[in-house]
């Protein structure tokens, strides 16, 4: 039986949010529906303290976690090259936003094979070993940038959004606590009869609650934290807010109208990216504070139906891709190939 560990973190510190998880674990379970009996698949991920969200996840989807204190799995360490040299696998697989060249020339000199996501791209992982949205080659602009973008099994495309609802989520950590700003200026979303709002930070939610109760607004809007139905809230909104990461990727497949604001440098070139393929309506040059005429500006551009018709073409044909199938396909490929 072959082995596949896979690398990566989930939390509420910094730039370790759920997305990591979240989409490893769905690549987990394509691979597993589709090679039950064939591949073994064992998650080398961080427990303590403010990792503890990601490390439930994939406790609670039953998949094996190697057994080691966390300060072996620090990023680009000693200690995670170590283990990386010691492991007995056919295939690592490593999601995070920053593998150092140090390291990635280690994995490069190993026998074993390895596989990268969300990485930014040095000289010692080849093209065929990156899964990058923003590293694809921008010139052909065409729908098979993502084929090979993981998505999430409760994920559908829906026709029938309710044009009165707003879905926002701002990730799995809201840093500069847009989630607030936007509470407090909740007139600036009068076209809306019903608002969704999603956090995974219980100081956050606990917040929001307490500005809604004291605006009075609760027969507009809906506060949630860390919701087990996320999906099947968004399915039913047609307009969306978002940062620019997975989440607005995930709301543009599932057919609603998406804007996204930019909180991490990363998810600036995500955006811009996304504006080049016709996929988002402006570029961002910065990451700006959520003022009240910002605000306002976003809703305006989010009523505007101009400002959708590539991202509702983009979401009527991306399901006929079957991206999780090609990666696995391709992933099943690099683990028999000599």
């Amino acid at each position: 039986m072959k082995k596949i560990y896979i690398r990566c973190d989930g939390g509420n510190v910094g730039e370790y949010g759920s997305g990591h998880v979240s989409r490893m674990l769905s690549l987990a379970k394509s691979i597993k529906k589709k090679y039950k009996n064939k591949i073994n698949i064992v998650f080398l991920i961080r427990k303590q303290k403010n990792f503890k969200l990601g490390y439930n996840l994939v406790k609670k989807s039953n998949f094996k976690i190697f057994n080691c204190k966390d300060r072996t799995l620090l990023p680009n360490s000693e200690n995670e090259k170590k283990l990386f040299g010691e492991i007995h696998s056919d295939l690592i697989i490593i999601d995070r936003l920053y593998l150092s060249k140090k390291l990635s020339k280690f994995l490069k000199n190993l026998s074993k094979k390895f596989i990268v996501f969300d990485t930014t791209k040095n000289k010692f992982i080849a093209e065929d070993q990156i899964f990058n949205i923003n590293n694809f080659d921008k010139k052909k602009k065409k729908l098979n940038y993502f084929k090979y973008y993981i998505m999430n099994s409760k994920l559908k495309f829906n026709r029938a959004k309710n044009k009165n609802n707003l879905f926002i989520c701002f990730g799995g950590i809201d840093k500069k606590k847009f989630s607030i700003e936007i509470v407090k200026n909740l007139d600036c979303f009068s076209t809306f009869k019903k608002i969704y709002l999603i956090t995974r930070d219980e100081k956050i939610f606990r917040s929001l609650k307490k500005i809604v109760k004291k605006q009075r607004k609760k027969n507009i809007i809906k506060i949630f934290n860390k919701p087990a139905n996320f999906y099947n809230i968004l399915d039913k909104c047609k307009y969306s807010i978002t940062s620019g990461g997975l989440t607005f990727v995930d709301s543009v497949i599932s057919g609603s109208n998406t804007l996204a604001v930019p909180q991490y440098s990363h998810q600036i070139r995500n955006i811009n990216f996304f504006n080049s393929v016709h996929l988002m309506p402006y570029r961002a040059k910065k990451i700006e504070k959520l003022s009240r005429s910002k605000i306002f500006e976003i809703s305006k551009n989010l009523i505007n139906e101009n400002n959708f018709l590539k991202q509702r073409y983009f979401a009527k044909k991306y399901f006929k891709i079957n991206q999780n199938l090609n990666l696995t396909r391709y992933i099943y490929k690099i683990l028999n190939a000599k």
